[in-house]
C-alpha cells in the first residue's frame, strides 16, 4: 500500500463534532483511527467531517464522475440498491431532486416502483442523522410522503424492536 498511495482522503462517516468512541461504531472515532494506520509514506486524512451527508452528496450531485461512477454499496460489484448505504443515498438524491442523473449507478425505475418501501425505510431508521437528513430535506422541499410510507415506516420500526429484543435476550442467555 505505501508505494500505492502517498496521500488517502477518507470521506468522514459523522460530523467531527460527534466525535466519541462507541464500541458499536468505529465511524465516530475514525479520526483516530486514520491516523494510527499511516505509514512513514502513506498520510492518511478524514475530510468532510465539517458537513452533514446530505450537504456532501449536494456538494457532488452534479459531478458526471459521480453520476458514473458513485458505489455507496460494500456488498456488491456495482450497487445492491436495496442496503442500508445504497438507500440512504438514493432517498438523499431523491430529496435533492437529484436522482434521475444517476441511473448508470442505481436501479432508479426499480427506486421508483418502490418509493414507499425506500421512504418507508427511511422513516424507520430516521432516529440515524443520515436518514433524517434526507426527510428533513423533503419536508423543507415540501415533497409528499405517503400514508403507506408511513405505515411501511412503522412495520419496519416494529420488526427491528422485535430483532433487538431478541437478540438481547439471545445475548443475556449466552452471557455475551
Amino acid at each position: 500500500m505505501q508505494k500505492l498511495f502517498r496521500v488517502f482522503l477518507n470521506s468522514a462517516t459523522y460530523p467531527f463534532k460527534n466525535f466519541a468512541f462507541v464500541q458499536e461504531n468505529n465511524a465516530y472515532y475514525e479520526l483516530v483511527l486514520l491516523s494510527l494506520l499511516q505509514t512513514e509514506n502513506t498520510i492518511m486524512y478524514s475530510i468532510g467531517g465539517d458537513k452533514a451527508r446530505i450537504e456532501k452528496i449536494d456538494s457532488f450531485k452534479n459531478f458526471p464522475y459521480a453520476q458514473k461512477y458513485l458505489k455507496p454499496c460494500i456488498y456488491n460489484k456495482g450497487n445492491c440498491n436495496t442496503c442500508g448505504k445504497c438507500v440512504r443515498t438514493m432517498v438523499a438524491l431523491y430529496a435533492l431532486g437529484e436522482l434521475d442523473k444517476y441511473s448508470k449507478v442505481f436501479d432508479i425505475d426499480y427506486f421508483y416502483k418502490n418509493i414507499d418501501w425506500y421512504i418507508g425505510y427511511t422513516i424507520a431508521h430516521s432516529r440515524n442523522e443520515h436518514y433524517k437528513e434526507s426527510l428533513n430535506m423533503m419536508k423543507k422541499k415540501n415533497m409528499l410522503i405517503s400514508k403507506e410510507a408511513y405505515r411501511i415506516g412503522k412495520v419496519l420500526s416494529a420488526a427491528q424492536k422485535i430483532c433487538d429484543k431478541n437478540k438481547n435476550f439471545i445475548k443475556s442467555k449466552m452471557n455475551i
